[in-house]
């Protein structure tokens, strides 16, 4: 699974908690 897809699954989940720590932080919002 690539960085979009991954953006793709959590703009579909309306979830975070779904994302990896692998995942650039920075284009994730903060809570």
């Amino acid at each position: 699974m690539d960085k979009q897809q991954l953006i793709t699954q959590i703009k579909q989940k309306r979830s975070f908690l779904c994302v990896g720590l692998d995942t650039d932080i920075k284009k994730i919002p903060t809570h």
